[in-house]
């Protein structure tokens, strides 16, 4: 594997994360014990989450696609015995995980209610306690509505460990339909074509735009050399236009440009300074943290944001963008505490829970 796109992909993975962990922050207002707070004419606050975590933060999921559809391929083979190997590996990083951290959010939410009972608080919708056997199966799949487990972040892992099984039959199609076969996957995606099964066209596009550029030796991410990685420059042009296009498709169509720049960004700040300066050597420290922070952000910040909120009362638009920056850095450090917690005194535990597939630095 090149070295400088491996050590850009570990570059980019805790940045990634943290543009995850604001994607799941924004809105204005909660629900407090039926009562609804933060309402209030914030302009600016939902200015600043259209532009990152509706608009530009919306590139993290698509390029972690990418990168595992590029290290599933690694080898550029897939035979019956390199499958099966692969899955395997899958299994202990993505499979475990998966299960584990759907079960810890039913055991959270089962204690965050009781106690919540027990203080008044109101709950909307069906409680843990009362959940059927069929409702419990179901949280490991698509519990209540939008198709997302309970923890409903791990859509992506219950998507990608989906798009590995098929993968025997994107590696056939990429082998004998090639460009031609990206282009129709890439036209459906900004077309926002919704199949009636899983996965999406959104994993499966990104899973093999990824696998592509392994399996076809393609050579665009190389630090704004080619000519793709330099048109994928239009990406600062095209963002702004969003605002005015207010068109889904059409942001779809920029999130393409957006991945490839984003990747050209990192491969050129890893291959400028191959040693790595101060931030790029803190970032690559933060990457083997980011699947935990990932797994763990929800609903731990869901709970931090609640808290300021009923303490707080915000109700000014300075107040919200505050905390609009406040409960993901609160979470993050509380995940980076807990992660080197147990580093030290349970790694073995965490060595399970903590999925090492495109989230860390072990690739393989």
């Amino acid at each position: 594997m090149d070295t400088v796109l491996s050590k850009t992909f570990s570059l980019l993975r805790f940045p990634l994360i943290v543009m995850v962990v604001f994607i799941h922050i924004y809105g204005s207002t909660i629900m407090v014990n039926g009562n609804i707070v933060g309402e209030c004419n914030a302009t600016i606050y939902h200015l600043i989450g259209r532009v990152f975590s509706q608009n530009l933060f919306a590139l993290a999921v698509p390029t972690f696609y990418f990168i595992a559809g590029y290290l599933f391929f690694l080898n550029q083979t897939l035979n019956k015995d390199r499958y099966f190997l692969q899955m395997k590996k899958r299994f202990k990083s993505l499979v475990i995980p998966y299960l584990f951290w759907n079960l810890w959010m039913i055991v959270f939410m089962l204690f965050y209610q009781y106690v919540g009972n027990k203080v008044g608080f109101i709950f909307a919708g069906k409680q843990i306690v009362d959940y059927s056997i069929i409702d419990f199966l179901r949280c490991f799949w698509n519990i209540g509505s939008g198709f997302y487990p309970i923890c409903f972040q791990l859509y992506f892992l219950r998507d990608l460990i989906l798009v590995s099984i098929l993968s025997p039959m994107f590696y056939w199609l990429i082998k004998k339909g090639k460009f031609v076969f990206i282009i129709l996957l890439a036209v459906l995606y900004v077309s926002n074509v919704n199949w009636h099964f899983f996965p999406g066209i959104s994993p499966v596009f990104y899973f093999c735009l990824g696998a592509s550029y392994r399996l076809l030796n393609w050579k665009w991410i190389d630090g704004f050399k080619s000519l793709i990685s330099k048109a994928s420059c239009l990406f600062i042009g095209l963002f702004p236009l969003n605002f005015f296009f207010n068109n889904y498709n059409y942001s779809l169509f920029v999130i393409i440009f957006g991945v490839i720049f984003l990747l050209n960004v990192a491969y050129y700040l890893v291959n400028r300074n191959p040693e790595g300066g101060k931030i790029e050597n803190i970032l690559l420290a933060l990457s083997p943290m980011s699947f935990f922070v990932y797994c763990f952000h929800e609903p731990i910040q869901g709970l931090i944001k609640k808290v300021f909120y009923m303490l707080l009362q915000p109700s000014s638009d300075a107040m919200l963008v505050l905390l609009y920056f406040l409960c993901p850095l609160l979470t993050i450090l509380l995940a980076i505490i807990i992660f080197k917690t147990m580093s030290r005194y349970c790694p073995k535990i965490l060595r399970v829970i903590n999925g090492r597939y495109i989230f860390s630095l072990a690739i393989e």
